[in-house]
């Protein structure tokens, strides 16, 4: 099913060299894409102009570890002091190879996946998009 609307992402990633390749890959697939460089100018530009996904991005393979815990918990933190519903997907990468290609879905419109390449991560972003 084709976007009706260019979906909005906010991609938290506080890595500029990883961050910004990123970027360029969501814009050329489509989407319009929001980078802040904190919490801080991300929930100013998520009061301005709601996203319709949230994607966190890990640097290393933290599937079922405290570090994925946290991920979590910002985009959650970032949802509601934005005032966003829960709605709003929440999408975290993983950047580890040790269970490429896996999506696990959580409690609360929360998606892990760790991509063998882009196209697997534009595919489950399609459905959200088009699901919301």
């Amino acid at each position: 099913m084709k976007r009706t609307k260019t979906a909005t992402v906010l991609l938290l990633d506080d890595v500029r060299e990883i961050r910004e390749p990123f970027e360029i890959l969501l814009a050329s697939a489509g989407y319009k894409v929001k980078s802040p460089r904190n919490e801080e100018e991300a929930i100013d530009a998520v009061r301005r102009m709601p996203p319709d996904l949230i994607i966190v991005r890990l640097s290393q393979s933290v599937f079922k570890s405290a570090a994925a815990e946290h991920a979590v918990a910002a985009g959650h933190r970032i949802r509601a002091l934005a005032e966003l519903a829960d709605r709003v997907p929440i999408v975290v990468i993983n950047g580890g190879s040790t269970e490429d290609g896996h999506v696990t879905e959580m409690d609360g419109n929360v998606h892990l996946i760790a991509p063998e390449a882009f196209e697997e991560l534009e595919q489950l972003l399609g459905r959200l998009v088009t699901a919301a």
